[in-house]
């Protein structure tokens, strides 16, 4: 039997007015509803997710998950979704991308967002030798490197793996090997994120 498949948005917020961004807020869940998506993970520096390393600094990060790769294409080109985009304009700035992946296994409550640009092609293969150690984890996405799209800002250049753990120590004990045999080979951001459960 085949894996079972997900497609993943992936979005980083930047200089974020919080006082502006109730209306875009509101309008996202009925939208998530329609093309059966949910989030992952969401949040900021204090409300769920944490800064690892990097010089992005400390980003409010979202993740949502969808049927599959195709679906997060039909969510982010909607026109419910344009219009919703529209309320977000002058209240942050993102930058987005697409990963086709496999569901997030649902005894897993933490996760782990890489976006590296390497310094040479030994550094990629560095990286994707440092997920496949790190025995606890699971990879999330991309399972096809050509499964990526950037869909707004900045990450053209960046190689970006998901991971999902039974628990914060789980990632944090891997992500020590991971970060550990990254270092000097580019530029790495790292975030550690708490599984986003509905309240």
């Amino acid at each position: 039997m085949a894996d079972a498949q997900a497609g993943y948005s992936l979005a980083f917020a930047r200089n974020v007015v919080s006082a502006k961004m109730g209306p875009y807020a509101a309008a996202l869940p009925p939208i998530y509803v329609r093309f059966s998506g949910h989030y992952v993970a969401l949040g900021g520096p204090g409300r769920g997710v944490d800064r690892l390393c990097g010089d992005w600094g400390d980003l409010s990060l979202m993740l949502g998950q969808f049927p599959d790769y195709e679906s997060v294409a039909g969510f982010w080109w909607s026109p419910e979704y344009r219009a919703a985009a529209a309320l977000r304009v002058g209240a942050v700035d993102i930058d987005c991308c697409r990963l086709a992946g496999r569901p997030i296994p649902d005894s897993h409550e933490a996760v782990l967002v890489l976006v590296f640009r390497p310094a040479d092609p030994v550094a990629l293969q560095l990286l994707d030798a440092s997920w496949r150690a790190a025995a606890r984890g699971s990879l999330l996405a991309p399972l096809d490197p050509a499964a990526f799209e950037v869909l707004e800002g900045d990450l053209t250049g960046c190689s970006v793996r998901v991971l999902s753990f039974p628990d914060r120590a789980a990632l944090d004990a891997d992500w020590a090997a991971i970060g550990a045999a990254l270092a000097g080979r580019g530029a790495l951001q790292a975030y550690a994120a708490a599984r986003y459960h509905r309240a």
